[in-house]
């Protein structure tokens, strides 16, 4: 089976009285596409893992977090609400910006809200640690993961897969495609649904906070009307509705197996849609350049409600809090390549252009009468203008220069509004906008020992956009209200790395380990100040070292494994002075273990001629997990054991039994003091299913 850059070494004994089936052949190269070409992953000079399509087939990775968990130095915490985002090294985010961007098929996905993508007819995932300025751009603070769809096949063919699981899962999936006509216009669609119970049971009301049903859809259009043209067309469209806010009092520990339990007066919501589309077009110019365009769309609208006070408060004080989201992003980029080896240096030379409009609101609310306590609003617009190049050169047989620069300018706008009931003027409304620029360098040296294997040594910058926040209003020293939101400056990232990555034994296995020294200067950190104002003040630095590597090996012709591992010690290392604030110097930067490791392991049994088998399971550990940034609360290790066995009858029929989280354990995700007690959100408990797959 072709396994990504992820890399292992496992012994695990397995069926030995039946025959094995051979897996995929290994390719001699494994390629990469993050690099904006294809290349051998040994090429590049940064730290990076890539699963492929069967990797998330056999492991059963539904959604970006279940592959994220799979992935040494990369966390995706889920916040309540599904406000969630990506923490690469332990290095933390700041208020409004994404810090690590999702691109798929060359588009961004920056939201914080819709983070968490499902898995549809996906080629591969690539995940890069480190600053990617110089071909992403900004808001590539610490890394990206770019996810590539299939191509669409010039048979007609379709596969359905149907799933039940406890807390009353059920699942469906079809996916399909066709020639519209041969060789020039393909077609692929694709249908998923999801619906299931919550986790975290409301004792109040009588039902669980947290269920879910959730649909996406995607249309695919591959069109090649010669061989100097091609382009694909990618529509999609998810809708999630459901409870929110599952927050778990810490008023008792909360061990292996246990049930989770709240109380809320008010029943929260979370309802969001998005929509998408992308086009893509590649025109070969000529037997060295390729001009690409990539256009993009986004649209996000989400709604969320909860109880104010996370308690059961007599219905004269009950509140409720209810947000409103909706964003609206437009992107378009112009990427010249060459064709790699046909010049003496390899180009990438690139323009694009990135807006974001959102309009927000949100308002705190009597739940009786409905009477409005307090209200925020905000519409706010970011555009982006970059230039960017990339440069290798091969400047000695064994030797590889990397270069390569980036600039940046944004300019930003804001229009706020605040209301509060219980202030004069109750009503405040004001403006803001401010525009940057940052030139973002990039260089690695690589060299070769053999054909199989290389040293590098690199150096990046990154940025992470500044603004203004709608949530919180700007007041003076003194109280006096400004009527415009809570300003921040942009961040900065700077990351050396010192690499190793080999193919060994006739590339049935990968070897990939790097050094790390990564940096962040200006962390904007919002805290509330002794007149409970909201503050925002410069972490002048956070900094993360560490370790991060991976082993995938062919152990048989029938069995693979792979061992993934990683460590960081981030730490807030340099604190302006200034009170209130809640990160302390020296302490661990919350919300991501400190080191974590990932086993997996395939096997690929033959029962006769018709029927084959898949065992696989995987295993993860997660080391201590900091739950605020004085290091006075922490997640203690954890184990996460996963399995699944699919029996499938020649190509046509496959049947999954699955389990998720076997030793059911019970694991802080996200911690908050709200009120003076302290409230917890937790992962997925143990989950069992089974799936059945036709394939036409």
């Amino acid at each position: 089976m072709k396994k990504s850059v992820i890399v292992g070494f496992v012994a695990v004994g397995m069926m030995g009285s039946v025959a094995p089936v051979s897996a995929q052949e290994v390719d001699e190269t494994m390629i990469v596409h993050a690099a904006r070409v294809e290349r051998d992953i040994k090429d590049i000079p940064q730290s990076m893992d890539s699963l492929s399509s069967e990797d998330i087939k056999i492991q059963r990775y539904k959604t970006v977090a279940d592959a994220i968990k799979s992935i040494p130095n990369i966390a995706l915490p889920d916040i309540a609400g599904d406000y969630n985002y990506i923490q690469v090294r332990g290095l933390p985010r700041n208020l409004e910006q994404a810090n690590v961007p999702i691109y798929i098929d060359g588009v961004p996905q920056t939201s914080l809200y819709g983070l968490n993508l499902s898995l549809l007819s996906v080629e591969s995932i690539e995940f890069l640690r480190g600053p990617q300025g110089n071909i992403y751009g900004s808001n590539a603070r610490d890394g990206i993961i770019v996810i590539t769809t299939k191509k669409i096949s010039n048979e007609p063919e379709a596969s359905v897969t149907v799933g039940v699981a406890n807390y009353n899962e059920q699942t469906a999936q079809i996916i399909a495609s066709t020639p519209i006509i041969e060789d020039k216009l393909l077609a692929k669609i694709s249908v998923n649904h999801l619906e299931r119970d919550g986790f975290v049971e409301n004792t109040y009301l009588n039902k669980s906070v947290d269920g879910k049903e959730k649909n996406d859809f995607t249309l695919s259009l591959y069109w090649t009307p010669n061989q100097n043209w091609e382009a694909t067309l990618y529509l999609d469209y998810s809708k999630i509705e459901g409870g929110a806010y599952p927050y778990v009092p810490e008023s008792g520990s909360h061990d292996r197996g246990d049930d989770l339990k709240t109380a809320f007066d008010v029943e929260g919501l979370f309802d969001q849609s998005s929509r998408g589309a992308a086009l893509s077009v590649n025109w070969k110019t000529n037997d060295t350049w390729t001009l690409s365009s990539v256009t993009g769309y986004r649209g996000i609208e989400t709604y969320g409600r909860f109880d104010a006070d996370l308690k059961v408060t007599p219905d004269i004080s009950s509140a409720l809090v209810d947000n409103w989201i909706r964003e609206e992003d437009y992107f378009q980029e112009l990427r010249l390549v060459s064709t790699p080896n046909e010049t003496p240096v390899d180009w990438i030379f690139g323009l694009a252009y990135y807006k974001i409009t959102e309009d927000n609101n949100n308002k705190v609310a009597m739940k009786t009468g409905s009477m409005d306590l307090a209200k925020n609003a905000g519409e706010f617009n970011r555009d982006t203008y970059t230039a960017y190049l990339d440069a290798n050169w091969r400047f000695a047989s064994t030797w590889l220069l990397n270069l390569g620069a980036r600039y940046t300018k944004e300019n930003y706008e804001i229009d706020s509004s605040f209301y509060n009931a219980f202030l004069a003027p109750a009503q405040t409304q004001g403006s803001y906008d401010t525009d940057y620029s940052d030139f973002l360098p990039k260089i690695a040296l690589s060299k070769d020992f053999g054909k199989n294997q290389t040293v590098y040594a690199s150096y990046g910058e990154g940025l992470l956009s500044g603004g203004g926040t709608w949530m919180a209003e700007e007041t003076t020293l003194a109280g006096e209200r400004l009527g415009h939101g809570k300003t921040y400056e942009p961040e900065t990232s700077k990351v050396t790395e010192i690499g190793y990555k080999s193919y060994w034994l006739d590339r049935t296995i990968m070897v990939n380990v790097n050094l790390f020294d990564a940096v962040v200067n200006n962390l904007q950190f919002a805290y509330a100040d002794v007149s409970n104002n909201t503050r925002i003040a410069p972490i002048k630095e956070v900094r993360s070292q560490g370790i991060e590597g991976s082993i995938s090996a062919m152990l048989t012709d029938a069995w693979d494994a792979a061992f993934r591992f990683g460590f960081n010690d981030a730490k807030i290392t340099k604190v302006d002075g200034y009170t209130g604030a809640s990160m302390a110097e020296g302490e661990r930067v919350p919300f991501a273990p400190e080191h974590n490791l990932h086993l997996e392991t395939s096997y690929y049994g033959e029962i006769n001629d018709d029927w084959r088998f898949t065992p696989s399971m995987s295993l993860g550990y997660f080391g201590d997990i900091a739950q605020d940034g004085r290091g006075e609360k922490h997640q203690s290790p954890y184990y996460l054991l996963n399995a699944n066995l699919e029996f499938a009858y020649r190509d046509d029929y496959a049947i999954r039994l699955w389990g998720a989280n076997l030793t059911d354990e019970r694991y802080q995700t996200y911690s908050v003091n709200w009120g003076g007690s302290n409230y917890s959100t937790y992962g997925e408990p143990l989950r069992i299913g089974i799936d059945l797959t036709a394939n036409f």
